[in-house]
Parts: structure tokens; sequence; C-alpha cells
């Protein structure tokens, strides 16, 4: 057969070679300069609890995007809807987190970086890298973009309509069209207006900074004069009246789902009125230029110190002036509205963080780097900085308390002068002389181009540190002036803890509404402080916002309200709880005499260095607390009692003396009548008197014996008393046996891991456990069911092995998932087959006599089966699957199945043990409890016509009739992870 040429098209996309040479240094760091920018944006996005106003915003979109009731008489704001519809999207996309609230803010803040880099052709190659990075890095930029704030969105969209104005003049007059970008115009303006209010603010100065620039341009060539030109052509003008009306339209309507909406744009502009004159603030007046001077000082320099370099602009390009009058603007039209709030902080260093970035970088320029000039360019930097850092060094010593000896500090200060500043002044002026020679006036500017760069190194680390500070270590406290009124970490532990207990109480409590479990508590919110707690408490079925005051008569299981009067008489128990972060004093009215004392005395340096660094000197007032009032279910929990509990006292799950968590095997000392119950999830063995009352627990660090605990909770499981008084525990997860004695000391320990992988032949590893559930002592030999390796080991008191059987399967001689083990008064050897749904019987030795089928166990999970022998020799089968016990005649035959235990309804019943007193003991780790079951002589009982026992305290047996001859082994159903240690 002759082959068939595969011609490939040389244009195919796939087989295209990407051609690295064309990728551009500048495309490598902007690249890199917005993933960075990215990243820090985005992590520990939930390391800090949302405030109040992120809860109710992100609340109020999550109401618009799965259409949950607000409350009576409450509806969605008609302003922003921008900011609705974007977190709307994140929960569409990535779901409800923290996370996906603050996304759209990550993303804006993303978005405005790319921007920057993209003014390249209007600022300049130089400029635009210094602008997207001073962007990516800033911390008031990055701080923004870290919160669920509608202020990022509208920064962003301002971005992006700048670039559309000026890269449709960039088209007007060259052959290409505008429309395109004039329709972009349109969608950023009217995105502005969506986002909130305060961009009426913005975009008046826009339109002040695009006037200045117009007229600071030639009348020929300047970018802002081409792109008033281009929107005065028609088709460029109603690309831009299309894209505003049609995005207007959709965002208002919230994607054209709501036209009665439309009254937003209206109250839009009646809010920005209000936020300009009417609306009252506790922000002050100065509180933009303390925030410029506090975290954007290395842009004002950067700013200041570029104008001085010459940084005239791009030719051809967008003048400096622009940004200059679209700051002033937004820092005077802010810093007097009356409805000033830190948000909007995010405008205003906006330019002012373009311009010191494009500053920055003319500045780094004007040295001169290449034509060979790069390494002495380098070294004049590193010389720069490090006089700066020795002058700054030397002054700091007037700056002392006086503490020190005037000798001490007179040498230190020569001691400076002489190792470090003189020898870098000498170093620093040899450098400028080789490279601008000795041109004074060159000279003298080169040097202040140095000095300055050299502050700009040091503001720059300042900054960066200011930004980590800020968004990552104290965004939660009251000490940073940008993070006003946040959520105390308090918040984010109290929700925390309020979903572990409604866990733990009702993770079996499933409905339509929580198809899961675990959200079943009730909870009352008072209106006063509702927030931030519904969006956190959103996936309760059952929360109510009442009214102030209200919530102590609600009967809920958990009250938050803001104070805790009444809680005490209602039942709750209350605890004050730190809320909401108060601004300090010295924020609330700041003095401009202090900051100025702090930069002109060297005396206050020191304690100004110490502010800058460490927030040294600001008050740190109390958080606005509010009060969660617990109730009954809750307080016992979360406040338990240590006891100690007799063991008949219905205390709840617990780790008090005499509580439980997780109770599993029991065992009884038949010479004084003492009780052992394994308490499970607390690692400890409690025992108890025959009376009941609680007399000492084993496990932990206090005691001499540690049992495994898994992350999950599961610990120990079975327990045995031998006729010697001594008490085998089988330490499952430590694959072991410790063997105590009546004082708790730990006698002897035997067994090792070992994991036969499920093979099945049992004489695999003797001696070995995987997990060793249950033990039974008969005469000098203890048995122990190894569960995960699926046999029955032997071993003499001492913990010598003797012999093993069974191994993986279901034939007669084999098991799955063997759990319960009891030697019976025939001296038989009966084992709860729990995977082959049995009961398997068997000789001392081994040998397999009878199968009894145990219809309750069939296809059933998580019921790890115990068994036991009552006086009159009948057997007790447990099934917490079915919250049931099984009683077995001699013969194999069900004659009973128990569904309580003396008017107590078993949950999950596990471990069961007779007692001296006649009763069974059995241990239910749904109830957290030892419940008792009465026993009845066989005899006393009588027949009914129905076959049902009349005059006795058991149950009826189970309707299901056990037919199967002793001999029948039933398929084997899927093992019980729970009962299983494989799993």
């Amino acid at each position: 057969m002759a082959e068939v040429a595969k011609t490939v098209h040389p244009d195919a996309v796939l087989d295209r070679a990407f051609d690295l040479s064309r990728v551009s240094i500048w495309t490598t760091v902007a690249t890199i300069v917005v993933a960075v920018g990215a990243f820090i944006r985005f992590i520990q996005l939930d390391g800090v609890a949302l405030s109040f106003d992120e809860a109710k915003r992100s609340f109020y979109a999550l109401s618009m995007y799965d259409g949950r009731p607000l409350g009576d008489g409450v509806q969605l704001p008609e302003t922003s809807p921008a900011m609705l519809l974007g977190q709307g999207a994140m929960y569409f996309l990535f779901g409800v987190t923290d996370v996906t609230a603050r996304l759209i803010a990550v993303i804006s803040g993303v978005v405005i970086i790319a921007l920057a880099f993209s003014l390249r052709a209007f600022v300049g190659t130089r400029a635009a890298m210094g602008m997207g990075i001073a962007v990516a890095i800033s911390p008031t930029m990055v701080y923004s973009s870290r919160i669920a704030t509608s202020e990022t969105l509208v920064a962003a969209f301002t971005m992006l309509a700048i670039v559309a104005f000026l890269k449709a003049g960039a088209c007007y007059g060259t052959g290409k069209s505008a429309l395109i970008w004039g329709i972009v115009g349109g969608v950023a303006a009217a995105g502005m207006l969506a986002s909130s209010p305060t961009s009426i603010s913005v975009m008046l100065a826009l339109a002040v900074g695009f006037g200045a620039a117009a007229l600071a341009e030639p009348r020929e060539g300047g970018a802002v004069r081409s792109a008033f030109s281009a929107f005065r052509v028609q088709l460029t003008a109603l690309g831009l009246a299309f894209g505003f009306v049609v995005t207007l339209l959709i965002l208002f309507t919230r994607g054209l789902s709501s036209l009665s909406a439309l009254g937003g744009i209206s109250t839009t502009f009646s809010d920005w009125a209000r936020l300009i004159s009417t609306e009252s603030s506790a922000t002050p007046t100065q509180f933009f230029v303390l925030a410029i001077l506090l975290y954007e000082l290395v842009f004002v320099i950067g700013a200041i110190a570029g104008s001085f370099a010459g940084s005239r602009g791009f030719v051809g390009g967008v003048s400096p002036v622009f940004f200059l009058g679209w700051f002033v603007t937004l820092l005077i039209v802010f810093s007097f509205s009356a409805g000033r709030s830190p948000e909007q902080a995010v405008h205003v260093a906006l330019p002012l963080v373009l311009m010191g970035g494009a500053g920055i970088a003319s500045l780094i320029g004007a040295f001169g780097w290449s034509h060979g000039q790069w390494k002495l360019s380098s070294l004049l930097l590193l010389a720069g900085v490090g006089l700066v850092g020795a002058i700054a060094a030397f002054v700091s010593r007037f700056s002392s308390d006086g503490s020190e000896s005037s000798l001490r500090a007179a040498f230190e200060l020569v001691a400076v002068l002489i190792i470090a500043v003189v020898p870098l002044m000498v170093a620093t002026a040899v450098l400028i002389t080789d490279k601008v020679g000795r041109n004074p006036r060159v000279a003298l500017r080169t040097t202040g181009s140095v000095l300055a760069c050299a502050v700009i190194a040091f503001a720059g680390l300042f900054a960066v540190r200011s930004t980590v500070m800020l968004s990552y270590f104290r965004a939660d406290t009251s000490l940073e002036l940008l993070a006003q009124r946040t959520s105390t970490p308090a918040i984010g532990a109290f929700i925390r803890q309020v979903n572990h207990l409604s866990r733990d109480l009702t993770v079996r409590e499933t409905s339509a509404q929580d198809p899961t479990g675990g959200h079943g508590i009730s909870i009352a919110l008072e209106s006063n402080v509702e927030w931030p707690f519904r969006w956190y408490f959103r996936e309760y079925p059952d929360v109510r916002v009442v009214e102030s005051g209200a919530g102590v008569s609600s009967g809920a299981d958990l009250v938050v309200a803001r104070e805790s009067a009444g809680m005490d008489n209602a039942g709750l128990t209350p605890r004050l709880i730190a809320g909401r972060n108060r601004v300090p004093p010295e924020y609330v009215a700041p003095s401009f005499g202090n900051v100025l004392q702090a930069v002109l005395f060297p005396a206050r340096w020191e304690a100004g260095m110490d502010f800058l660094l460490f927030r040294t000197g600001i008050t740190n007032p109390d958080a606005e607390p509010f009060a969660a009032g617990y109730g009954s279910r809750l307080s016992q929990k979360l406040f338990p009692s240590t006891g100690p509990y007799t063991i008949y006292e219905r205390v709840g799950t617990g780790s008090g003396r005499g509580q439980f968590n997780q109770p599993r095997g029991v065992g009884v000392n038949l010479g004084d009548g003492s009780i052992y119950v394994v308490d499970s999830a607390n690692g400890r063995v409690q025992r108890f008197e025959a009376g009941g009352g609680f007399s000492g627990a084993w496990g932990g660090p206090e005691t001499n014996v540690t049992f495994t605990v898994t992350a999950e909770g599961l610990g120990p499981t079975g327990v045995e008393v031998g006729f010697d008084g001594l008490i085998y525990v089988a330490d499952t997860w430590g694959h072991r046996i410790v063997v105590l004695n009546a004082d708790g000391q730990v006698v002897r320990e035997f067994g090792a891991y070992g994991d036969t992988m499920d093979d099945p032949d049992a004489s695999t590893l003797t001696g070995l456990f995987f997990g060793p559930r249950d033990i039974a002592i008969s005469g000098t030999e203890i048995y122990v069911a190894d569960t995960g390796n699926e046999r029955v080991q032997v071993f003499t008191p001492d913990g010598t092995f003797i012999r093993s059987w069974g191994g993986y399967g279901s034939e007669p001689n084999q098991f799955i998932e063997p759990v319960g083990i009891a030697v019976g008064p025939d001296d038989r050897v009966y084992v709860a087959d729990s995977g082959n749904a049995r009961i398997s019987v068997f000789a001392r030795d081994g040998t397999p006599l009878m199968q009894w089928p145990v219809v309750s166990w069939q296809g059933q999970l998580y019921f790890e089966p115990y068994l036991a022998f009552d006086q009159f020799g009948r057997l007790y089968a447990t099934s917490s699957a079915t919250s049931s016990v099984d009683i077995f005649n001699r013969d194999g035959e069900l004659t009973q199945t128990l569904f309580d235990a003396g008017g107590e309804q078993f949950e999950a019943p596990v471990g069961i043990a007779l007692g001296t007193d006649g009763t069974m003991k059995v241990t239910d780790r749904g109830r957290s409890a030892v419940l008792q079951i009465p026993i009845q002589p066989e005899e006393l009982p009588e027949v009914g016509p129905e076959g049902e026992l009349t005059g006795s305290p058991l149950a009826p047996a189970s309707p299901v009739a056990s037919e199967a001859s002793p001999q029948a082994s039933p398929a084997s159903p899927v093992a019980s992870p729970e009962a299983s240690p494989e799993q």
C-alpha cells in the first residue's frame, strides 16, 4: 500500500514556532510587574474579616445573585450596580467566599496596572514603566484593591476612560477609525457612573486635567488636543454616546433584569450632591494630605524631583499638566466634600502615583545608561545611597534623648563622620567628576539627581514596608490611617467558633435548606449589629434579624446584640466580643503642628521615625464590642463544667471528668464492679465505680499513658478487664495493646504496625496490628480482633503471640472488617464479621463452627458492631447504623431487637458489656453517654399469639426473621469505613 503523504499548511497555528527573539524587554518587564501586582493583591485575601460596610455590599450582591430576601422593606441599592454585578459574577464563577467578595477589587487593581503600561504611546516607554511599577507597589493602590469597595472599580474605569480618550486622539487624522475607542470611552464613562456617585467628582477632575493639558500643549501634535479633535468628529461622538447609553442601561437595570432600577441614575446624582454638600463625615479635612504624606511620600518626591530633572513629558504625548490638574482637583474636591471617607483616597492617590512613577523613571534615566556608562552610573547611585544613609546616621545623633554620656555621643558623632560621611562624599564627588567632567553646572545638577535618587531609594523601601504592614499585618487594627473601622480579629474567631459548634451539634440534621448539615442552630441578629454577621451566617436557614432588644426573647440558640442586658435572665450565657475598631483620636483630629515639629526639630526625629515604622504614639482605643448570648446547648458545649459527673448523668459531649466524646468500648471488672469506658475522641479511658461515680481517667500528657488520636478525632476503641484485674486497651491507631493496672500504670504493651494488605492468609506478619478494635479474655489467652488485617490474633497475657486465623474473604474461616469479639459461656469465640454481615463462631483454636446472619448489619455503613453475653447466655450485638441492639439465643436465632435502653432511645450504640448489677452497659457515641439495658430471665416473659413478648421491658423483635441455617454465609456488603482502621 502506498503511503499517503500528509500535507501541513506552513501557517497552521499549532505548527508555528515561538520566536522568543521578538519578545522585547518592555513586554517581559510589563508582564512580570502585572503578575507581581496581581500576586500581592490576591495573597491572604481572606486574612482579615470583611468590615461592616464590605459585608453589607457583599450580601446585597449575593441577594441579587441567588434571590435570597433582604428583609422586610429592604431593597437592593439602586446606585453602584456595577459593583453588585461584578461581585455576582465572581460568586457565579468561583463560589461565595470572602475571597470572591473582594475579587472584583483585585481584578480592578490589576487592570489599573495594565492600563498604566498602555499609556506608553503618550508618556514614553520609560515613564510608562515607572507608572506601572508605581501603581503595582503603592500602599494606597494595593490596599484599595484588597477590600470590597466600589471606589477601586471607579479607578479602573477612570484609567480605561483616559486610555480610550487618548487612543481616539491617536487615531484621529491618521486614516484609522476612532469609532471603536469612542465606544470604549462611552463604556468606561458609564462604568464609572454605575460604580459609585464619587465618579462624578472624578469626571470633573479629569475634565480639568484634560483642559489644563490642552492649554499647555502646542497647537499641533499634542495628544490631548488631538483627542478633543477626534471627538468632534460625528462618528466618534456617536460611538461615545452609543457605548455610554447602552452600558448605562445594562448596568443600571442589573443586566436588563429590572427596568425599574433605572431610577438609580438620578439617585446617583442626588447621592453625589449629598456627598459634596450635606452628608456628614467624621473624616477630617486634612485626611487626604496626611494619607499622601504617610503612604505615598516616595511618589511625592519622585514627582517633584522628576520635574526638576527636566521631565517635561513625551514629545507628542500627554502633558504632565494633565496629571497635576487631575490630582490637585481631586485633592481639593474630596478634602472639602461633606461626605469624604478613607475609601476615596484611591482617587487622590492614583494621579499622584502615576506622576511620581514617571518622575522617578525620568530621574533615573537622566544618569545615562547607554554608551558604556551603565557601570559608572550604577556606582554613582550606590555611592549616593550610601552617602544619604551615612548623613542620616550622622544627623540622628542630634536627636538622642541625652541619656548617653556626652563623651560617648561626641565620639560616635565623629566616628560616623570620619568612617562613613567623608569617604562617601569624596567617592561621590570623584564619580561625578568622572561622569560629567569639570562643568560645574552639570556637576551640580548631577549631584542633585544622585541625592534625590538616594532619598527615593530609602523612601521606596519605606513604601514597600508600608504596603506590607497596611495590607497584611495591621489591616485589622486601628493603627493605620487608611484602614479605619475595620473588623477586629475577634470577628473571625467568633465566626469560626459558631461554625464549629453548629457543625458538632447539627451535622446530622440535613434538610432541603441545609443539605450538608451542620447549620442547624437558630440565630437572632439584632438590627443594630446585623453586619457583618448577616454575611457570615448566610448558610444558616434559621437566622433572623430582629429589632433591637428583641433578641433575648427570640428563643434562638445564639443571640447577637449590641449589649448583654437581659441575657442572663433569658437563660443565655453572655460574652462581650470586640467587634469594630475605633478610630484613634490622633486620626480624628490630626495636628499639622505635630507633623511639622517631627520634621523640623531634631529632638523629635526619633519619635517621628518610630511612628513611621511602628505607629508609636498612636492611641489604640478599645474596639466597639458586641454581645453574644449562647443558648443552653451551645453554652454547655462551649463552657463545659469540668465535672466530675456520674456515668448516669446526661451532660452531653465534652471533655470534663465523666463526659464523653465518641465513646467506644466498655469493660467491667467482675471483682469490684468498676466500669471502664473508652472515651475515644478524648484519647482516654475513664473509670467509674460500680455505683457510677467517676473515679479517674487515663490518657494524655498528664497521665502515665498517651493513646493515639488521629486528626479526624479517632482514638482507642476496645477495652477488656482480665481476671487478674489488669485492663487491656486497644490503642487502634497506635497499632498496639496497652495493659494497665488498677492505678492506671502501664504494665506492658505489645504489638506494632503491620499491614497485610488484605492477605487471605492470616499467618502473615503475625503479632503485628493494623488496627486492633476489640479484645476478649478467656483463661490464659488474649483474643484481639485485628480489623484492618481481617483476622483474630491470640496472645498470652505477657504479649507472646500464640496463633491467628482469618484473612480477607467470605469463606467460613475468613473475615471482612471484624470488629467485636467475645468468648461465650460455651468456651467458643464469637466474632462480629461486619463486612460479611454475620456473627462467626469458632472453636478456641480457630476452627469455624457456625455463621449467624445479622439482618440489621446488611448493607450498612459506620456501625462498628460489638458483642457481649448476658448472665443467661444470650448474645447481644450492637448496630449503630440502625440505632439498635440485637439479641440472639444459644442457637443463633434473633429473639429481640432493642431500640432503647430503659426508655432512653439509642442513637449510635457501639460498645457493650455485662455489669455486675445485672444490666448491660452500652456506649452510645451519638448520645455521648453510657446507657443501661435492664435484663430479665428468659422464663419471665410470656409469648403472645403473634409471637411478641409481653410483660417485658424489651422491645419486640425485628419483623424481619432470621430463617437462614446456622451455616449460612450471606454475601458481603460494602465494608464500613468507620469500622475499619484502613479507612
